[in-house]
């Protein structure tokens, strides 16, 4: 009985985030669509649910937001296989703090993020978020820089500790 009462709410909860993203460009219900089906067999309905509804959040952040949310649907199945589930979950709750300073962090952040995840440890999620946001001073110089940051992690982690990152990073910030 609870496996049909958990099915359902799946179903109710699949076109409820449907019909909420019907105002944005498709791009956004074919990503979601493409990857429901995986997260369905990897998290539990309550995660679920706040892992759909981070995506809609991030829609809704500004003009440009429906592309971050795109891409974070877009790289959910290959981020939720590195971690336990508590720290996907956070991981785009930071994403969307992300998103809430620029949608291209944000962007650059669910990008990097499969690659990143695979080298760095679940606990770190909040830290990487957070340096990459220091570097960003609401210029586009510095949108470049934090972009660019997320975008060189994975390759950054072959060579340094998270320790060296972070040391990096406040290099990187007192050159700017």
């Amino acid at each position: 009985m609870d496996e049909l009462k958990t099915t359902a709410q799946n179903t109710a909860l699949y076109a409820s985030v449907k019909s909420r993203l019907a105002e944005w460009p498709e791009v956004i219900m074919e990503e979601f669509d493409k990857v429901w089906s995986t997260l369905l067999k990897k998290i539990e309905h309550d995660q679920l649910k706040l892992w759909a509804e981070i995506g809609v959040q991030l829609a809704t952040h500004s003009a440009h937001s429906w592309e971050v949310a795109a891409v974070y649907y877009k790289v959910s199945p290959q981020v939720v296989e590195t971690m336990p589930v508590n720290y996907f979950l956070r991981w785009g709750e930071c994403g969307s703090g992300l998103a809430d300073e620029a949608a291209a962090l944000a962007v650059a952040y669910f990008t990097a993020s499969p690659a990143t995840m695979s080298k760095l440890r679940s606990r770190h999620i909040e830290s990487w978020a957070s340096l990459g946001r220091s570097l960003y001073k609401g210029t586009w110089k510095s949108s470049t820089l934090s972009t660019r940051f997320f975008e060189h992690t994975p390759a950054l982690l072959e060579s340094l500790t998270f320790e060296d990152l972070e040391r990096f990073v406040s290099f990187l910030d007192l050159l700017y």
